[in-house]
């Protein structure tokens, strides 16, 4: 079979921006004809985006003069946060340019689980854009209104696990432990964890702790012991001697040695036994005051004596004849314990002050032309008191002589020793310088 010999005999169609080119065919051997295509559509020529009144820009074929694009001249890009109503930012940004995010570093509350850092911004699309090293954010540019949501990424939190006492004092500490771990076991030794005071009726001891083992992690955690009661069992433990306050007698105790211990009572509490320990009189000045000690358990106990008026004591030396004594030194005791001393004046007279009523002891010597000493007993009262020689003290017989005999001391008392021998063989006293026979 011969085959057909085309030639183009007329274009049916012309290209046009979408239309192909349609060129008729005829054999020239026969009658034979066919349409074929001999050019492709030439697509449209888009001429330079312009400005329409209505702020839109318009391209359109600059062939057929369709219009090919239209767009707005700026787009409104906002940028909100997470919650998609707090706007961070809102810009009009040319379809030529891409938007960029520089304002303050959005922020997310941490809740139990996780704390949150700013990540970047996600289109309506889902498509995420980070945020770069310094902070801002660059998205695609606008071919219309765009808005554009924060979103951040989370680390896990870690908490603090404390054990304590029950005086909240730590045992255990551990931190770093992440949310939703199971809380780590105590790792000490319960049986030495300090326990409540025992009662009169009970001790405690350790059950369990306040958190269960099995708990995960939320949030720092103080774990606490828990006690359980346990009701004394008692023990002989001896016999306890009775003090000055309290009882003694048979001692019982807790059987676990909790510390709880009693005794039965049975003996009577001994009483204190005080002793004077100290003691001041008082003055006209200054209050007095008398401590007591007990002499089982030195406990003590101090009274006080108010101020008072002192007592005044006039002790009048005066020989037989009535006369003033000057010179002479006067001693006063009261219990054994010398008070004061003094000299009388040229009345005879030795003055005390003393501030408690009662039996003095004089003494009175150092008497010129008197040989001893004058001694006695005294009652004192309140007020001012009189002592006169003679009358409550013993009388004074001075004899004015200044021989040896009337000496004080051991040479006195040799010479009178020697007059006593010649008394013997002469029946009589023969003084040196008197005819004195008193001694």
């Amino acid at each position: 079979e011969a085959s057909h010999s085309w030639m183009a005999d007329k274009v049916t169609q012309k290209a046009d921006c979408d239309k192909v080119e349609l060129t008729d065919f005829k054999c020239e051997f026969c009658t034979q004809t066919k349409n074929e295509q001999t050019a492709p559509a030439l697509g449209h020529s888009k001429s330079e985006p312009a400005l329409g009144e209505d702020g839109y820009y318009v391209v359109t074929c600059t062939r057929c003069g369709i219009e090919l694009d239209k767009y707005k001249a700026t787009y409104d890009v906002k940028f909100v946060d997470e919650d998609k109503f707090t706007v961070l930012a809102l810009e009009s940004v040319a379809p030529e340019n891409n938007p960029v995010y520089k304002g303050k570093t959005p922020t997310k509350k941490a809740d139990a689980q996780y704390t949150y850092t700013f990540a970047g911004f996600i289109d309506e699309d889902g498509v995420k854009y980070p945020v770069a090293e310094d902070g801002t954010v660059t998205v695609k540019k606008p071919t219309k209104d765009e808005t554009y949501t924060a979103y951040y990424t989370g680390t896990t939190r870690t908490y603090r696990v404390t054990y304590v006492d029950g005086n909240s004092n730590v045992l255990q500490t551990k931190t770093g432990l992440s949310y939703g771990a199971v809380i780590p076991a105590y790792e000490g030794d319960t049986s030495k964890i300090p326990v409540p005071k025992f009662n009169n009726y009970v001790h405690f001891v350790f059950e369990k702790w306040s958190v269960d083992a099995t708990t995960t992690i939320t949030g720092d955690l103080l774990i606490r012991p828990v006690f359980k009661e346990v009701e004394h069992t008692l023990v002989e433990s001896g016999s306890t001697p009775p003090t000055c306050t309290e009882k003694g007698g048979k001692g019982q105790k807790c059987s676990a040695n909790c510390g709880y211990q009693f005794t039965d009572g049975t003996v009577p509490a001994l009483g204190h036994n005080y002793i004077i320990a100290s003691q001041a009189d008082p003055t006209d000045k200054v209050e007095g005051y008398i401590t007591y000690v007990c002499t089982r358990c030195q406990d003590t106990y101090t009274e006080k004596i108010p101020v008072k008026d002192p007592i005044i004591i006039n002790v009048n030396v005066k020989d037989t004849q009535g006369r003033p004594v000057e010179g002479a030194r006067v001693q006063l005791y009261l219990a054994n314990t010398k008070v004061d001393e003094a000299v009388t004046n040229a009345n005879g007279t030795a003055t005390f002050k003393v501030y408690t009523a009662g039996e003095y002891y004089v003494v009175i010597s150092n008497i010129e032309g008197y040989n001893g000493t004058v001694e006695g007993t005294i009652n004192v009262g309140e007020g001012e008191n009189n002592i006169d020689t003679g009358d409550e003290l013993g009388a004074i017989d001075i004899i004015d002589c200044a021989c040896a005999c009337h000496r004080d001391g051991f040479w006195g008392m040799l010479f009178r020793f020697f007059h006593k021998i010649i008394k013997l063989f002469m029946g009589k006293y023969i003084c040196c310088s008197c005819p004195d026979e008193s001694y």
